[in-house]
């Protein structure tokens, strides 16, 4: 009770709450009970009706405005009692509630609190007092709206689920990051509050029910399985209530952490590792931080091979207010490496904060943060740059002193509409791709020591070397995919699956489903992961009789961490069929969508099942034309990114992928469109792959005419996308196809032709002699450097003999 003056306590309020409030028609506030008796009276029905069947039945007989003006004369408040006033307006972070009635605002001076509703734009919240009707107001709902706004009838319930609203999200995060939720006078009736309650990962000993004494032995255990239940009725509450110690939390004078986790790695302690251990980390990534630290101490490799971004990301060589950021895509090392990082600057004295947050608002983990900073060193790990941008620049500003880490693929660092951090020389970024020669060797070293060459232990180490520097073209994620086809460790890994088939349909789903976010390119965290799957993933969990729950969601230092991204898509490849594939990802489309609506920190993540290059990556490629079309058609037909730009994109490129350029135009057409009527749409990749769209389909055909128009067309604008230097190497991706073009319709081309063909190549060669950084060295640039110069001979040859 005296917590709540810290300002981060909710309050959630039932029907039991409202009795004892006088309404306009000088009766008591009804219960659900009462009100389904007075509709079966006024109907001459049965009063053992439903309040659900009741009311459906009375909108069928009777008009929307009879029942209307029957729910405003019993649910408007003409009168407050004093516990109501006492508490509606104590210092509640936010208040929800499923009444209908308008006793909280009565309890307040008249437009002092806001109300919104269901239909409300969560994202529209202003600070100040709030009280949130779940269920619809009786203060705002008219005839017009009646059936969107108020939760009453059997069909309303049915088709205005909270889950599927905005509201969904906000309430999970605002139970998640809450120091206490207090429920008076509510039922747990409301099935989809419980749901959100269990979701949320709230903290039982942090929920507290205030009910009156009279409660069945079986409520009684339904509460206490939430949190804590005190019967003391809503007088007794207020009077306590009142009776407060009313002060703030000292350990709250700087704001709080809601978002972040602070790594507790006071326990780990250098450990030699044994050859039980190297099998785990390798495939799933189960990351030992105490083997980590035996590498550290010895300075050795007897665990993790060293990466040579540690010495430029360590305490030493990086300054208070640096920024680094890890690029690499999926397999690169980077989550292992952050690990290392944060153990690394903790053994320096530095306090380290993770990010693992659902919330919007990061104003009391700032404030917290910026704290920390001024009296100790402090480092920040934010997992997925892309993802969490809009977080990570608050942070960056609201906490200078801070080093921040994160990780990128260099796809989304490179095509960064602002670049991280624009102007700021303090940022260092890391690029973990390819393997250094002495990380090849060390890492054939290691796996030999361990004995996990399998059929290759017999070869020579210079072969074995020749093998992770050729064959997996010095990439760490090859090199692990090689290592999952081992005999031993394919079997570990069946016996998982074989678990999850047995542990019934809803576990396995469950289990793909997460396989498929950790194999995006993203690192979400577990806390958003529970989120987006809900409380079917979340009761599996936490009962744990399956065994993957154990075998693939590893505990550390106190915080639970997602598997592998390689190692994820390898069991999606190996041991998911491509139906389980196509169903569970076009429902996790669907779960992504939803948990995006609530939910800003979701607007990017959603777009992973719809991006092409990652779903075409889990299909066989037996039958994949087919799969692909019936997965995206799964898509449309469940208006997924219907009005997406984006989803009309990646389905047009999977229809070029087949060579069905009749409907990839059709679908360009609809990306474009769809673009044309949103605000300042920047249509860049829309316009890359449209490019490469006219000069593929262009070579596939025969007619020169519209070819040399789709030519002409295509290099605008990919000079205008080479002019601008903010789309990578994506449109020099594209030029390395001119090659093509010339060599299919030389034998159309007049000399003039060809000599303008020549002049374009040109214009491309002077962009790519203008580039510097890591594009430079991306392998589709040196595609195009390689490419141009022959179109160009190729052209003049033909012109000039």
């Amino acid at each position: 009770m005296n917590s709540i003056d810290d300002g981060r306590s909710i309050l959630v309020l039932g029907a039991g709450f409202s009795l004892g409030a006088e309404n306009i028609i000088g009766e008591s506030m009804p219960l659900a009970n009462d009100l389904a008796k007075i509709l079966s009276n006024e109907l001459g029905e049965d009063e053992g009706s439903g309040l659900e069947e009741i009311s459906g039945l009375y909108l069928d007989e009777r008009e929307r405005t009879d029942l209307l003006d029957l729910l405003k004369g019993m649910f408007t408040c003409k009168e407050p009692n004093e516990a109501q006033r006492k508490i509606s307006t104590a210092p509640w972070k936010r208040i929800y509630t499923t009444n209908y009635d308008d006793v909280v605002e009565s309890s307040w001076n008249k437009g002092d609190i806001a109300s919104p509703t269901r239909s409300s734009d969560p994202r529209s919240l202003k600070d100040g007092p709030c009280c949130i009707h779940l269920n619809g107001f009786i203060g705002t709902v008219n005839v017009s709206n009646f059936d969107e706004e108020i939760m009453l009838t059997d069909v309303q319930y049915l088709t205005n689920e909270l889950r599927d609203s905005p509201w969904a999200g906000r309430l999970r995060a605002d139970f998640h990051s809450a120091r206490n939720i207090f429920f008076v006078g509510y039922s747990l009736y409301d099935f989809d509050i419980s749901k959100i309650l269990f979701d949320s990962a709230a903290s039982p000993k942090n929920i507290f029910f205030i009910q009156y004494e009279k409660l069945s032995r079986a409520q009684t255990v339904k509460f206490e399985r939430f949190g804590e239940l005190h019967r003391i009725g809503v007088n007794e509450f207020s009077e306590l209530l009142e009776n407060r110690d009313r002060h703030q939390d000292e350990s709250l004078k700087h704001g709080f952490l809601s978002n972040f986790t602070e790594y507790d790695l006071e326990s780990v302690y250098p450990e030699k590792p044994g050859i039980e251990v190297m099998r785990p980390f390798l495939s799933k990534g189960d990351v030992k931080l105490n083997c980590i630290s035996w590498d550290i101490a010895q300075q050795a490799e007897d665990y993790r091979v060293f990466r040579p971004a540690m010495e430029s990301i360590s305490p030493v060589s990086l300054a208070a207010g640096s920024t680094a950021i890890i690029a690499g895509d999926i397999g690169s090392g980077k989550k292992v490496l952050l690990e290392e990082i944060a153990l690394t600057f903790y053994q320096a004295q530095f306090r380290c904060f993770y990010f693992d947050g659902l919330s919007e608002d990061l104003a009391d983990d700032i404030e917290y943060l910026e704290n920390a900073s001024s009296n100790s060193d402090v480092l920040i790990v934010f997992p997925d740059y892309y993802n969490h941008e809009a977080h990570l620049k608050l942070v960056r500003a609201g906490v200078p002193k801070a080093v921040v880490v994160t990780t990128s693929t260099i796809a989304a660092l490179e095509l960064s509409r602002s670049k991280p951090f624009d102007g700021d020389n303090d940022v260092l970024t890391v690029n973990l791709e390819r393997l250094s020669p002495r990380e090849v060797e060390a890492w054939d070293t290691l796996l030999d020591n361990y004995a996990l060459w399998g059929d290759r232990a017999g070869d020579s180490p210079a072969k074995r070397r020749r093998f992770i520097q050729v064959d997996c073209g010095a990439r760490l994620r090859d090199l692990m995919l090689f290592l999952f086809g081992q005999e031993q460790i394919k079997n570990e890994i069946k016996a998982v699956f074989l678990d999850a088939k047995e542990s019934g349909a809803e576990a396995r789903a469950q289990l793909v489903k997460y396989l498929a976010i950790s194999a995006s390119s993203h690192d979400p965290s577990f806390s958003e992961v529970q989120e987006i799957l809900g409380l079917a993933f979340a009761r599996i969990v936490t009962l744990g009789r399956a065994k993957w729950t154990y075998e693939l969601l590893t505990v550390e230092g106190g915080r639970r961490k997602m598997t592998s991204s390689i190692f994820a898509q390898y069991l999606l490849r190996e041991f998911v069929s491509d139906r389980e594939v196509l169903d569970e990802l076009a429902e996790l489309a669907t779960q992504l969508d939803q948990a995006a609506r609530g939910n800003t920190n979701f607007s990017k993540l959603k777009n992973f099942p719809k991006r092409y290059s990652f779903v075409e990556r889990l299909f066989a490629d037996k039958g994949k034309r087919e799969k692909l079309v019936e997965y995206y058609e799964t898509l449309r037909q469940r208006g997924l990114g219907i009005n997406d730009p984006q989803f009309w994109l990646q389905y047009a490129i999977a229809r070029m992928s087949f060579k069905d350029y009749p409907v990839a135009r059709d679908l360009f057409d609809t990306a474009y469109a769809k673009a044309g009527g949103m605000t300042d749409y920047d249509t860049y990749q829309i316009d890359n792959h449209y490019a490469r769209f006219l000069l593929e389909s262009s070579v596939q055909g025969a007619d020169w005419i519209a070819a040399e128009v789709n030519f002409w067309h295509a290099h605008e604008i990919l000079l205008k996308q080479m002019s601008s230097k903010r789309q990578g190497h994506y449109p020099y991706r594209v030029a390395s196809n001119y090659l093509d073009f010339v060599e299919k319709f030389e034998s159309d081309m007049s000399q003039e032709d060809l000599s303008g063909f020549v002049g374009a190549c040109r214009e491309v060669e002077d962009f790519l002699k203008q580039l510097k950084g890591d594009v430079t060295r991306n392998a589709y640039v040196k595609k195009c450097l390689h490419r141009i110069p022959r179109a160009i001979e190729y052209a003049e040859e033909a012109a000039f003999g």
